[in-house]
């Protein structure tokens, strides 16, 4: 008896181990998928000599082409979460990887600069899949491995940038600067064919807190269509947390303010590092060398710090206060590697190489730790307009942190202004991390608070 009670016991345990398992394969396809989204930004870069004579116009206008690029990703960010609730998984998959491979193959054969500018907004738009992605992976992990699987995720995620300057680089030495917009077009291809046929939605919510309705209304409610079977009326739960409900939170606002320094350092050294080399009379090939620390202490941020999250998370009594302490650490470790960067000076090549890692690790923790704070304040249903709408409105460093670290200050050589004005967006992270966690710990009614 006691033997088939274990027999029973284990085929339990069998689908959730298989559907851990399959979390993780999700993490990491829909990682490999993203990877060309990151990478065209440095492939870009690196053929805009060549790309603006083709054209007749100036490098500047191409580089501005991404910035706007970047303003249609916050746009697409802001928007995912309600456009994913009325196409569903695949139709929105099938629609961003669309805008993503097709203008990249295109770009090559741009007749104007106009084109290229209209193409690269269309590209942007390719990035409403990016909360997509994190949503379908939370939902399938189990909430103890939510923040480690997010972290892997965004570290391989975020890392193509150096692997989109280095698979563009030996493109372009090899066979020119055009194959290596269909090298980013392929690296999209594959694995996106792949994800399409093999992920699939579940239809649970996420993990997180329910719906303060979701107890009494789950008898009645038809699980197929969310109405009531005695009424006929829509009674899903959640389904009265709107987009609109989400942005009028004050919790909405300090989660911005938390992420906006990730995003913000992310994208400064990912653009204006190779700047502040060459103000250091570092030859390019000494340039690229540093670059490829920026990708790994972006991945190793992004594991350490989403197992430390799931870590302290599952040890404490209030998982929320836990996640948020883990995530504060991001922003004051960076301004530490700052005032680091001052003490240094530069110096010699191994020194500077290892405040770059240093700087990097500590400007992208929060990739790794802030997306699975989410589910911990937010009920299930806000989670997901939350996760786009956040990203999306914290993106605004991604256009606006290298216009001011590169353009305003950097160019006219005010390195020191450069800086401060990364730790004065950092400080304002700690600040908004300070305020969460008072508010949360004193239990205060505010919006999707828990």
């Amino acid at each position: 008896m006691r033997a088939m009670k274990a027999m029973g016991a284990a085929r339990g345990a069998n689908p959730i181990k298989r559907q851990d398992l399959y979390g993780w394969y999700v993490a990491f396809i829909s990682a490999l998928t993203g990877v060309s989204m990151t990478a065209s930004f440095p492939q870009f870069t690196m053929v805009v000599e060549e790309y603006a004579v083709k054209l007749h116009t100036t490098q500047e206008f191409l580089l501005f082409t991404d910035t706007v690029k970047s303003v249609a990703i916050m746009i697409a960010m802001l928007i995912s979460g309600p456009v994913y609730r009325r196409l569903g998984l695949k139709k929105i998959f099938l629609c961003a990887m669309t805008a993503m491979i097709v203008p990249q193959i295109i770009m090559p054969y741009a007749v104007s600069a106009g084109m290229v500018l209209i193409l690269k907004i269309i590209q942007g738009f390719s990035s409403i899949l990016f909360p997509v992605f994190l949503i379908t992976i939370m939902s399938w992990m189990d909430k103890g491995n939510v923040g480690t699987a997010t972290a892997v995720f965004n570290g391989i995620f975020y890392g193509g940038s150096g692997l989109g300057a280095t698979a563009a680089g030996f493109t372009i030495a090899a066979s020119g600067w055009k194959e290596s917009f269909y090298v980013i077009a392929l690296m999209a291809l594959i694995p996106s064919a792949l994800w399409f046929f093999t992920v699939k939605e579940k239809k649970e919510p996420l993990p997180g807190r329910p719906c303060s309705n979701e107890e009494d209304v789950s008898a009645r409610m038809d699980a197929s269509t969310g109405m009531d079977v005695s009424t006929g009326t829509d009674i899903a739960p959640c389904r009265e947390k709107t987009f609109q409900a989400v942005a009028g939170s004050l919790q909405t606002w300090l989660l911005v303010l938390c992420l906006l320094s990730t995003v913000w350092m992310v994208q400064v050294l990912s653009v204006d590092l190779p700047l502040y080399g060459s103000f250091l009379q570092y030859d390019a090939g000494t340039v690229g060398l540093v670059m490829s620390s920026l990708s790994v202490g972006i991945f190793l941020a992004c594991v350490i710090s989403g197992k430390s999250s799931d870590y302290f998370a599952g040890k404490s009594k209030n998982p929320a206060t836990a996640r948020l302490l883990v995530f504060a650490c991001g922003p004051l470790l960076t301004v530490l590697s700052i005032l680091l960067m001052f003490v240094i000076d530069g110096g010699s090549f191994p020194v500077f190489y290892a405040s770059v890692l240093l700087l990097s690790f500590a400007g992208a923790w929060g990739l790794g730790s802030f997306y699975c704070i989410l589910p911990e304040l937010m009920d299930s249903g806000k989670a997901e307009y939350a996760t786009g709408f956040i990203g999306g409105i914290a993106d605004i460093g991604m256009p606006v942190g290298p216009l001011v670290f590169g353009v305003a200050f950097g160019v006219k050589g005010l390195w020191t202004a450069a800086w401060v004005s990364c730790a004065a967006i950092c400080l304002v992270s700690v600040l908004g991390s300070a305020a969460l966690l008072r508010s949360h710990r004193r239990g205060q009614e505010m919006g999707i608070i828990r």
